[in-house]
């Protein structure tokens, strides 16, 4: 498993390479991320078109 703690996360290539990663490893990636700012993570999901099945 893989564990990130970020207060923001909007950068779509750092997380497009984490998603790779992990569908090819088949690990877990778990996101802590500041409530505060976690709509710009949405919207950055949001622009890449990711949805939950990318995520399960």
């Amino acid at each position: 498993a893989l564990a990130i703690l970020m207060d923001e996360f909007t950068d779509a290539e750092i997380f497009c390479d984490v998603l790779e990663a992990a569908n090819k490893r088949n690990i877990f990636v778990y996101l802590l991320l500041d409530a505060n700012k976690l709509h710009l993570f949405i919207q950055m999901c949001e622009k890449l078109q990711v949805r939950d099945l990318h995520m399960t």
